[in-house]
């Protein structure tokens, strides 16, 4: 499946392991919590892709996955422990789950169809994801152990990356069902559907800022993809990048000051930070292959 594919179909108390391995926690790293991204820096860059974490800062990315299938989409449990994946090691891309030094991978959807982008509820007892085993993708839910799998947005148009708000009652997506994509909200059960962007340009990847009261997005709007912010409500809506490059796939720092991205500004995708305002943009890996998908 190839970039933009996974993409448009396409954050305190951490326990014993986690003060021996130092995954998710902030460290010895003034700047805070550690990175989740995906490369294809570990083998072929053109046969996968591998899960990485990093220091804020960009140093010390270790490989968690090591898997020769392609592996992507890390996304952090809300007290850091484990992390949730796609994988298509079994054939097709399906949600796993592992510690955060890479241990413990476990797989909890089985379908031939595709499984993408997990979402954690804000207590860690549900995965939220998007699936097209309907024919169409769709957003569903599942209990953190893979049970319960069930579809909430049930609409013939393609419903992708769900995120999941931090006081846990709505989920954010984004959906085709007016034509180009739009970023929705509904309650977490499928009701209460409220539009959130109406451009008649692609707006995709919401993403709660961790108090709740901001999405951070990418878009289209401007003819190339930059990255957006607006209230939860939809309303004032900003630019924060402004790049002829791509600039896309936000994920917030787990205090709500800083944004990481993935951009091509330098040839290939790299993980870059900025300020919540936009400013201090920093590259953060400088890799020949392709670093994608951060989570903070």
């Amino acid at each position: 499946m190839n970039r933009t594919a996974l993409v448009v179909f396409a954050l305190l108390t951490l326990g014993a392991m986690m003060l021996v391995t130092g995954c998710g926690s902030g460290g010895d790293n003034p700047l805070g919590p550690q990175i989740l991204f995906t490369s294809n820096r570990a083998g072929d860059p053109e046969r996968n892709s591998e899960v990485f974490v990093m220091k804020a800062d960009g140093s010390g990315a270790t490989d968690l996955t090591n898997n020769p299938a392609e592996d992507t989409y890390p996304a952090w449990s809300p007290n850091r422990s484990r992390v949730a994946f796609c994988s298509n090691r079994a054939g097709h891309f399906g949600i796993y789950v592992m510690n955060a030094n890479g241990t413990g991978q476990t797989q909890l959807t089985n379908n031939p169809a595709e499984d993408l982008q997990p979402s954690w509820s804000p207590d860690g007892s549900q995965i939220a994801f998007y699936s097209d085993r309907d024919g169409n993708t769709e957003i569903y839910v599942m209990k953190a152990d893979g049970t319960g799998q069930t579809n909430v947005s049930n609409n013939p148009a393609n419903d992708l990356n769900p995120s999941w708000s931090p006081d846990g009652r709505r989920l954010a997506f984004s959906t085709s069902r007016d034509g180009t994509y739009e970023i929705y909200a509904m309650n977490v059960n499928g009701s209460g559907l409220t539009r959130l962007t109406n451009t008649g340009a692609d707006n995709v990847q919401p993403t709660w800022s961790p108090e709740g009261s901001r999405l951070a997005f990418s878009s289209f709007r401007d003819g190339n993809w930059e990255i957006f912010v607006m209230n939860a409500d939809g309303s004032n809506p900003t630019r924060l990048t402004n790049n002829a490059a791509t600039d896309w796939e936000p994920s917030w720092s787990p205090d709500g000051r800083r944004l990481a991205f993935s951009s091509n500004r330098d040839s290939n995708y790299e993980i870059y930070a900025m300020n919540a305002d936009g400013s201090g943009q920093t590259r953060l890996t400088n890799n020949p292959a392709d670093d994608e998908f951060p989570a903070w």
